[in-house]
């Protein structure tokens, strides 16, 4: 019976290394099962070069080593903390270092036959990343000695108010400690040189395991201190971060400019915006990358098909998310009322920002939330989003502002936008626009919200893609009466039907030049078929959310189809002509992340030969030969 409570003992002492290494094991395991519900937001996650995996592999190594030092550490120095029986802590520590390998071990294996390249260069990378991690241990234990020593005497001084495992009767550092600080060392070193951009480009695979670098250390450290005195250890991690929400500026903001005074554009102003008697009216669906990269695949190679005669006559896109990504960029491209570099557009949809919000998750959230005085205002990941879609584009126009694309909507060289979000405080949906609807029931607008600021399109796109966890929700950095803070327009309406249906009622309400109205919505996915199985009652905790889930979605398709068939009523007894052409991406399997893999570009390109009865619908209803 005292076995049974000695090994009980010191599975809870181990959890942190413990819950480390079962990760290992399952994160590849759930991300690249097809299977998983964490499929398409984590596959792309593994979609990583040769380089990559040097990096990752060498990540892999010292990340195992530090975990068979914690658990030596706590065999070893245990009994003296907490009063335990000893053990062979050698013996013991071994067993479990060959666990923890062979999480290792699994997690490279998975890893390398998802990764890009040939079967040698992986081999290769593998072996280098694991032999430059040896080769910085044992780096560190020859030039380790001097600083050991200083470890010894710090040690030494809080040893009477950290209680004992720590060093013994004559103040030398007790095995264990040393070599995880030497570990610990080899860690912060390469944090820094990743945080200093020294080493410039890092996987977003290489981000999530410094993301559980930093709680090995973090935990198992508290966890070491704290078990002693009684002291919950996420209550420990809870103080500081209590500490810095109440007494630092730790919210996220979002940048804005003085806006410039311009003319306000109402929807029949906007209608009248245009030669063609005609309007197109696009509503592009959320949903991260696969939404961005469907969006510009169908609005591009549309108006590649109708021979640049499509562009001229949108009038207005409303999108939400990732649709209102690949919508930014191929409202960029319009030039004297016509859109150029198609296949730039494209490309910049497609191009992948997971890397850029992972490390601004990793190297500038975290440390801000226990260094809050440290960080810069404004540098978070929504920031490296931000900075990450700027990129891409063909010509990156940084002073261009919303205002300026208002001003050429005027003059009818380029459609309305609008970038739909929602206030994560009031629940209202918040159009960031350059059309203005007003204020309603249920609707805030951007400009109406704070008439003296003005944002980039990459900002408005920010916003509207602003998906927890992704990307955090951010209220605009300047003193204002409503600091709101925005999310991602999906909550409210992920197809921006609703939104494009306002404008059109509101537009044609009085006879104008406009006859004709084309609805255009993109669809980035199929709906999922639901698995219809006999649940147990484990269920029972399950179904309550799931159903509110469910019911999310499935009550914005509705109310879709009643904005739409309403729409169509009134059109048509105003005496205007309506029809509605929907542009499905026909697969479920669509990503849900910022990342596509090769497959899925080819899937897109693929799905986009299937639209040829569209593409026809729409050519018909324009009158284009």
């Amino acid at each position: 019976m005292r076995e049974r409570s000695l090994n009980l003992a010191y599975l809870y002492l181990l959890r942190v290394p413990l819950l480390a290494a079962a990760f290992l094991a399952l994160f590849p395991l759930l991300s690249l099962h097809r299977g998983s519900a964490a499929y398409f937001l984590l596959h792309g996650i593994f979609d990583i070069t040769p380089l990559d995996l040097f990096f990752v592999s060498g990540q892999v190594a010292l990340l195992v080593t530090t975990l068979a030092v914690v658990t030596f550490l706590v065999f070893r120095n245990g009994p003296a903390r907490f009063r335990l029986p000893d053990v062979d802590a050698m013996g013991a520590a071994r067993w479990f270092a060959l666990l923890y390998a062979a999480a290792g071990v699994f997690f490279l294996a998975r890893t390398t036959g998802v990764a890009q390249g040939a079967a040698a260069q992986k081999a290769a990378a593998l072996a280098a990343g694991c032999a430059v991690a040896a080769g910085l241990v044992a780096l560190g234990r020859v030039l380790w000695p001097k600083p050991s020593a200083w470890l010894s005497l710090l040690m030494k001084f809080l040893t009477g108010r950290l209680g004992p495992g720590y060093v013994d009767e004559k103040g030398i550092l007790l095995p264990g400690h040393g070599f995880a600080t030497l570990c610990l060392a080899i860690f912060s070193a390469l944090y820094l040189l990743i945080a200093l951009r020294a080493i410039p480009r890092t996987a977003t695979l290489c981000s999530v395991l410094n993301l559980v670098f930093v709680a090995v250390y973090l935990i198992s450290g508290l966890a070491f201190l704290c078990d002693r005195f009684r002291v919950p250890v996420l209550l420990a991690l809870a103080i500081p971060l209590l500490v810095t929400a109440r007494w630092f500026d730790t919210d996220f903001y979002f940048a804005a400019a003085r806006a410039i005074r311009v003319e306000s554009l109402t929807p029949p102003r906007l209608m009248a915006a245009s030669p063609y008697d005609t309007a197109v009216i696009v509503s592009a669906q959320g949903g991260g990358i696969q939404a961005a990269a469907w969006t510009a695949e169908v609005l591009a190679k549309l108006d590649e098909a109708l021979g640049g005669e499509f562009a001229p006559r949108v009038r207005l896109i409303s999108s939400v998310s990732g649709g209102s990504l690949g919508a930014m960029y191929f409202s960029a491209g319009y030039h004297g009322g016509k859109v150029s570099g198609h296949e730039a557009i494209i490309r910049a949809a497609r191009a992948s920002s997971l890397e850029e919000i992972a490390f601004g998750l990793v190297y500038r959230d975290l440390p801000r939330m226990f260094l809050p005085f440290a960080s810069a205002r404004l540098v978070d990941r929504g920031a490296a989003a931000e900075r990450a879609w700027s990129a891409q584009q063909a010509a990156p126009a940084e002073s261009v502002m919303l205002a300026q694309w208002r001003e050429e909507t005027r003059r009818g060289q380029r459609p309305a936008n609008i970038f739909n979000a929602m206030a994560a405080e009031t629940g209202q949906r918040c159009l960031i626009s350059t059309v203005d609807l007003g204020r309603s029931s249920g609707r805030r607008e951007f400009a109406e919200m704070y008439p003296e600021l003005d944002l980039k399109p990459v900002t408005a796109v920010r916003l509207s893609a602003s998906f927890p966890y992704v990307a955090p929700a951010a209220r605009v950095a300047a003193e204002v009466h409503e600091p709101y803070h925005f999310v991602d327009g999906g909550y409210f309406d992920n197809y921006g039907v609703l939104s494009a249906v306002d404008v059109v009622l509101a537009g044609t309400a009085e006879a104008g030049p406009v006859k004709r109205i084309l609805l255009i919505d993109i669809v980035a996915a199929r709906e999922p078929s639901a698995a219809l199985k006999t649940r147990g009652w484990f269920y029972q905790a399950l179904a309550p959310p799931e159903a509110l889930l469910a019911m999310r979605n499935t009550a914005q398709v509705s109310r879709n189809y009643d904005d739409v068939r309403m729409a169509r009523i009134i059109l048509e007894n105003r005496g205007l002509e309506f029809h509605q052409v929907s542009f499905r991406f026909p697969s479920e399997e669509a990503p849900l992340s910022w990342h596509l893999t090769q497959d899925e570009k080819a899937a897109i390109d693929e799905a986009w030969t299937h639209q040829k009865q569209e593409v026809q619908d729409v050519k018909e209803f324009l009158k284009l030969p």
